[in-house]
């Protein structure tokens, strides 16, 4: 090899390693630049009033974790393969990458799938934790956990854990976003005045609205909406209560525990149970075991 030869080749490994460096100060000055964004974005974000909760800022601090995961993922790939591009032809190992990577999301587009939900729940603030929420119409509970792949529920009547992969998240209810309401059915017989019960429970929102332990969680004055249904022994009238998040529950509560007072105290007399008794013809083997027990007696 010719002294010549020998100088090119130099020159083109030291354009080989310096060019594979620049890419790699490129990247690595990239990541910088997209993780201090993410920070200042999150940081500006964190300081709005609605956005200063302890669940709020979670959510903000997960977004921001996942999006430098994502940039640092996607900055290594490329330069990765640009600086193996400098070296050796990368067009093979291009098409083997594509056939493995083929087969891996095949086989995790579950968890694909899953870790994209979740990503969104949190971008689109659906729910987050302390809501009450319920999923596709049957699973209900307070959200104790939220990640990119799973919701764990508490289920408030028996208190088991229910975790729910985000992928199969498709309707959710939750009924502590802003405010809270809750419709209460009071029953009332017939011989009842109506007027006289309607007038009787805007006494009790009253009450309510100035009782000093749960009035505070009202954003509203009770509504007495009126008579929502005729029963067959019954009238049922109801009222509508407007709380803040995740207050409806007690507060419907005590409001329940003051119309009993008042209606003990004004004398109205809660819905007449009635009780029919019905005759059923005894059976021939019967009326034979009765005819025995009378002769021998």
């Amino acid at each position: 090899m010719s002294i010549d030869q020998t100088q090119l080749l130099i020159l083109q490994a030291a354009k080989t390693l310096f060019t594979s460096g620049i890419v790699l100060v490129l990247a690595l000055l990239g990541f910088r630049l997209w993780r201090s964004t993410l920070r200042g974005l999150t940081a500006r974000l964190g300081q709005r009033p609605e956005n200063r909760s302890h669940e709020r800022q979670v959510r903000l601090d997960t977004l921001a974790t996942v999006g430098q995961a994502t940039g640092a993922v996607l900055l290594g790939v490329v330069a990765g393969l640009m600086v193996l591009g400098q070296f050796a032809d990368i067009s093979p190992l291009l098409a083997g990458a594509s056939v493995v990577g083929l087969a891996i999301g095949l086989g995790a587009k579950g968890l694909i799938r899953d870790v994209i939900a979740g990503f969104f729940i949190l971008l689109e603030d659906h729910f987050g934790v302390g809501d009450r929420i319920t999923i596709n119409n049957r699973q209900s509970g307070r959200v104790e956990h939220l990640d990119l792949r799973r919701t764990v529920l508490r289920n408030i009547q028996d208190g088991s854990v229910l975790t729910i992969p985000n992928g199969e998240i498709h309707v959710v209810a939750n009924t502590t976003r802003d405010w809270s309401q809750l419709p209460v059915d009071i029953r009332v017989d017939y011989a009842e005045d109506i007027d006289r019960v309607l007038t009787i429970l805007e006494e009790v929102c009253d009450d309510l609205l100035v009782d000093t332990e749960w009035g505070t969680h009202l954003l509203d004055r009770p509504e007495v909406l009126g008579v929502e249904a005729l029963g067959e022994s019954d009238v049922t009238v109801r009222v509508m209560l407007k709380t803040k998040p995740g207050h409806q529950a007690p507060v419907g509560r005590r409001y329940r525990a003051l119309v009993k007072k008042a209606f003990d105290r004004e004398g109205v007399s809660p819905p007449n149970q009635q009780v029919i008794l019905t005759s059923v013809e005894p059976t021939r083997s019967q009326r034979a075991s009765l005819a025995s027990r009378e002769v021998a007696a």
